[in-house]
């Protein structure tokens, strides 16, 4: 997309204030310097069975629970934000469900945390038995995952609007819960290569980012090919 379309595309609501609200993020984050819980993976050793338990015990003694609910959230204000504008654009004139939507979008991603987190640490955990960074060990599944039709038929559906039908409060309820939970299957693969890149964390991020906002800026593709649980699953 050339500069003459992009910034004419971020003049327009919603796009000034999710840049504002991303740069925030990318700021807090930059100011963080680390991934959640991601120092407590340099100070496990030990055998690969022992570093396990011993990456969960340092992520506690570092960083509380709290901490690391509030890094991630920062990564999501900085990398997810920018793919809200398309469903925030529909309910620009609805304040209240605006409020509702994002709620149950992040919220949803925000309980993503423990699981990501943890696969990261066992992908950490397996460098003992491949010899493979995590990072370059998140960037092959995340590779993997992009090509399935399972991706595909998620992203599809993640670029679709909310309906136009009663835009209210129950229906930004439904729709974020459901825009939270298509996000999570198209993007939770590609959220571990920053979880999991170490000191190269933040130009993963950066990387990720790029390459989620491109896939929501594509037109959807027909996914007449996507296994047939995909296909049940958009009807719903």
């Amino acid at each position: 997309m050339r500069l003459r379309t992009i910034l004419p595309l971020l003049a327009q609501p919603p796009w000034p204030p999710l840049v504002v609200v991303t740069l925030f993020g990318w700021g807090a984050t930059i100011a963080c310097g680390q991934a959640p819980a991601m120092s407590a993976l340099c100070v496990a050793a030990g055998s690969w069975y022992e570093r396990g338990p011993r990456a969960v015990e340092a992520a506690l003694f570092l960083a509380s629970p709290a901490q690391i609910g509030a890094a991630w959230l920062l990564m999501l204000v900085a990398m997810m934000t920018p793919l809200v504008a398309d469903p925030l654009q529909h309910l620009w004139c609805r304040k209240p469900a605006i409020v509702v939507f994002l709620a149950c979008y992040f919220g949803i991603w925000l309980s993503m945390a423990p699981i990501l987190i943890g696969i990261a640490l066992l992908l950490d955990v397996a460098d003992g038995l491949a010899g493979m960074p995590a990072g370059l060990s998140a960037a092959v599944l995340a590779l993997a995952w992009q090509a399935t039709p399972w991706k595909r038929a998620c992203l599809d559906r993640c670029r679709r609007r909310p309906g136009l039908d009663a835009v209210g409060d129950v229906s930004a309820l439904r729709d974020g819960i459901a825009q939270g939970g298509w996000c999570v299957g198209a993007c939770w693969a590609l959220m571990l290569v920053p979880l999991a890149a170490g000191q190269a964390h933040l130009p993963a991020m950066a990387l990720v980012s790029a390459i989620m906002i491109g896939e929501r800026r594509r037109s959807p593709r027909p996914c007449g090919r996507a296994p047939l649980a995909a296909r049940e699953g958009l009807r719903l």
